[in-house]
This record gives C-alpha cells, structure tokens and sequence, in this order.
C-alpha cells in the first residue's frame, strides 16, 4: 500500500520489511548481513535481528498489521506481499546482476491459526509485473485495463486469519551475477515491498 513510510491504509500495514547486504563470493555473492527495517511515518529506522548462525546466510522477516478485523471467510480477508529489487549501482556503474532471488519462511501461527505463508527462490530483480485487479477492458484487445503495474512478484501471503501482528519466518537472498569482471565498488540499490489485500490480489 504504502512501503515507503509505513502509512496505514485500509487497515493494512507493513510495518518492517528485510535489508540485505552481500560480499564478493565469486559468480555467487551470499549475504553476509541482513536487518529488518522498522516502517514509520517519519522514516525507516534499522534495527538488526539477523540470524547469524547459518553459514553466508543471516536472515531477518517481514512484518505485517491487520486491524481491518475481517473474518476468515469476508471479502478482501488476507493479503498479498509483493518484491522488487532495483539496478545495483556505484555512480555510473551497473553491477551485472544475473539473478537476485528472495526466500521467505512461513511465519509461526498465531492464536487464531493464521499464518504468513512464504514462496521459495522467487526472483526480485526489476521484477516490474502487472498483477490483475479486475475491469473490463473498453476495447477489444485492450490488455492494460483492470491491471496495476510495477509490484514486483510474490513473496508471501497471508490468509483470512491473519489479523493483528504476523511475521513471516526467515527471508534470505541470493545474488548472482552475469559476469566476474567488476570493479572493486560499494553497489547500491532498493528493494521495494508492496502489500495487497487479497479482492485486488491475482496471485
């Protein structure tokens, strides 16, 4: 709805969301680090809960508030999380990214028996997608009525008891590039979240 800030609309909230941090590893970079981004309405504070333990693999979750008090079985119950991750760059420079793909846990249940449910190995890298949201189209062939662009792709869903304070479990990363020839830089970009209730989710 609204990643950037944190703003509540209709009820749904993302209310923290993963950063990642990668190291030279060959053709294959492994996270060496990753913080969970608190969401506020006025910025983004970060406070670290990586899982250390794993091998090249530290891990932090998303967090999603549900205070629309739907039922498991009404309109527009649950919701969708959506991914994409922009250019990596160092001024001018383009990292030559093969690959970056997200995977996320399934959260823990809560008193209700609802959970987030994650995806596998889902690739994020300009992951600019249209997801269908209902329409007509006007005219014969009119393919872009009734769509919403630049989601990204799914990540996670949560179903109709999710109401209230959820997390998914673990979410890590993996990058892969199309080429070893890089200069020795720091490589920056964004990764964009995006949270859907399910009546304008396709997924």
């Amino acid at each position: 709805k609204d990643p950037d800030n944190g703003a509540t609309v209709g009820g749904l909230t993302l209310t923290a969301v993963p950063s990642f941090s990668f190291k030279d590893a060959g053709a294959t970079p492994k996270i060496t680090e990753a913080s969970t981004k608190v969401l506020t309405a006025n910025g983004v504070s970060t406070q670290p809960t990586g899982d250390t333990t794993g091998t090249n693999n530290t891990s932090s979750s998303i967090y999603v508030r549900d205070t629309r008090g739907l039922t498991a079985d009404a309109a527009g119950a649950g919701y969708s999380i959506y991914a994409s991750a922009s250019q990596l760059k160092a001024g001018d420079q383009v990292l030559p990214v093969a690959s970056l793909n997200m995977t996320v846990a399934d959260g823990t249940a809560n008193s209700n028996g609802g959970l987030i449910t994650g995806k596998s190995a889902v690739s994020v890298y300009q992951a600019n997608n249209s997801v269908l949201k209902g329409g007509t189209a006007k005219t014969a062939g009119d393919a872009t009525l009734g769509t919403v662009a630049g989601y990204g792709n799914l990540i996670a869903k949560g179903d109709g008891k999710t109401n209230g304070d959820n997390a998914t479990g673990a979410v890590s990363a993996e990058l892969n590039l199309s080429s070893n020839a890089v200069q020795a830089q720091k490589y920056t970009g964004t990764m964009y979240y995006t949270l859907v209730d399910s009546a304008t989710s396709a997924n």
